[in-house]
């Protein structure tokens, strides 16, 4: 029975392979950014993306213009 290869076998199982810094894990994931979901979405789903937008400012134009009167 080989003590020293088993204590070697049994140390390296509990080393670490890789080391990984804390930011590194915190930019591992998926990006859920607005800009990131704008580019990865469909053509369609862009285009309602940019309608929504445009209502939303068109809205807010019409409600300051209310309070303005």
């Amino acid at each position: 029975m080989d003590l020293t290869g088993n204590t070697l076998n049994a140390m390296t199982a509990f080393t670490p392979r890789q080391s990984v810094s804390a930011i590194d894990t915190l930019h591992s994931g998926p990006d859920f950014s607005a800009w990131s979901m704008f580019r990865e979405a469909s053509f369609v789903v862009q285009v309602v993306m940019l309608i929504l937008i445009a209502a939303s400012f068109w809205s807010w134009a019409v409600i300051v213009d209310k309070i303005m009167k």
